[in-house]
């Protein structure tokens, strides 16, 4: 009863993921065609093999099913060998080899051949192993010299990945090792035991290794996905400037140069930093200092102090510069407080800019006293949404909006880096 059941659990285990790897490599939409058919290949032989272990284990020491068992166990052995094959055409793809040209692939060929022919011979001699009458199942005394073939194939498996481990990345050669050793392992020591547990055991943990891998894969470029996607985002907005906003520019530096040429030289510094700013952070895909931002917001705040006058005061209290952000989190902040925080009927608005060192990272203050806004209002491909996501993505950083109808206040934080 307790062997039932144990075989039982392991089966509904094994057949759980193999439904799973199944399913989530047809579905999920990250994983390249060939590596997509080199897992439903694997999942598939599993499944076959799986199939199998349940058949042996129902018709096992049952005369009637004598033709049936001598299929199975055939079965049994073949399976397996066509998965390590599988494993080692899998194994130089990923190294970027060609297999109709690599030595490794000629010698496992070569050793699966003499696999196969060895398993033929079995089916007509005792020597290797054979069933009696009343379907049991009985290693012969050269049945080791049947599994030699597939532990060579395993062994050059593990001695190609050490070799081409230069070609393929960290992780990958990670995975390669936890699914191409325990099923090195379960073949040396299958010889000893009279049981196919650690062979059946070692598939299973090959399937689960794999099913991680799927999963693991697709988590990856979902998140390089969204890190791409915020970054289009921001160019999208970046493109999106407010036209009036460069033509009101442009008409205040004509009019200065008549009217205050010194003033219109500054005010055309300031614009052409601003717009150097903004295009490079177009092309940028990584933090920048604090100190650049900074600067990018100095010359948006110029140019909007020529536009609205004295009705508009920013502040700095900035002597902590030392930490980066992602471009584009400062500058937006500001503008978006000028941009909704200034009220017709007010005379001035007042923001202010304050940088602060904590003991787990930066943070920045945006502050002003305008007619504020519902912060549950934000729409998902906002300005300022666009900057809490891309905060998140590229430091881990966050965003917080407090605000009332006397102002609102934006903080930024930045955690220092582990």
């Amino acid at each position: 009863m307790f062997e039932t059941i144990s075989i039982s659990i392991t089966i509904g285990v094994f057949l759980g993921i193999l439904i799973m790897g199944t399913v989530a490599t047809v579905l999920l939409p990250a994983i390249e065609l060939r590596r997509k058919s080199y897992f439903i290949q694997f999942y598939v032989l599993v499944f076959l093999f799986v199939i199998v272990c349940i058949g042996d284990f129902f018709t096992y020491e049952k005369p009637q099913y004598l033709i049936l068992g001598k299929i199975i166990v055939y079965l049994e052995y073949l399976l397996p060998s066509l998965i390590f094959v599988l494993m080692t055409n899998h194994l130089l793809y990923q190294c970027g080899k060609d297999t109709k040209k690599n030595r490794f692939f000629r010698i496992v060929l070569v050793l699966w051949s003499v696999f196969f022919v060895l398993l033929l011979i079995a089916q007509f001699t005792d020597k290797m192993y054979y069933l009696t009458p009343d379907n049991t199942f009985f290693r012969g005394p050269l049945h080791t010299l049947l599994i030699l073939p597939l532990l060579a194939i395993m062994t050059i498996n593990v001695v190609a990945l050490c070799h081409y481990k230069n070609t393929v990345s960290k992780r990958t050669f990670r995975n390669f090792l936890f699914y191409l050793i325990p099923v090195e392992i379960a073949l040396i020591l299958h010889p000893f035991f009279d049981t196919m547990i650690f062979v059946i055991v070692a598939i299973i943990i090959c399937a689960l290794v794999l099913f991680t891998v799927v999963l693991s894969e697709q988590i990856v470029s979902y998140t390089q996905q969204q890190k791409e996607i915020l970054s289009q985002q921001s160019k999208i907005t970046v493109l999106q400037m407010r036209p009036h906003f460069i033509y009101n520019t442009m008409t205040s530096i004509y009019y200065l140069c008549e009217q205050s040429p010194k003033k219109a030289q500054q005010l055309t510094l300031d614009f052409t930093i601003y717009m150097r700013k903004i295009f490079n952070a177009v092309v940028s895909e990584n933090v920048i200092p604090f100190s650049e931002e900074l600067e990018h917001t100095r010359a948006y705040v110029n140019v909007a102090l020529a536009q609205i006058g004295d009705r508009l005061k920013v502040e700095y209290n900035t002597s902590y510069k030392d930490f980066y952000l992602p471009p584009l989190t400062l500058q937006p902040l500001v503008e978006n407080a000028i941009k909704h925080g200034m009220n017709v009927d007010e005379k001035s608005l007042s923001v202010s800019v304050t940088t602060l060192k904590t003991e787990r990272g930066s943070v920045i203050t945006v502050k002003d006293n305008g007619v504020g806004f519902d912060p549950e209002s934000i729409k998902p491909r906002s300005t300022l949404e666009n900057i809490r996501q891309r905060l998140n993505a590229q430091c881990s950083g966050t965003l917080e909006i407090e605000s009332s109808p006397n102002g609102t206040t934006v903080t930024v934080f930045v955690p220092d880096k582990q």
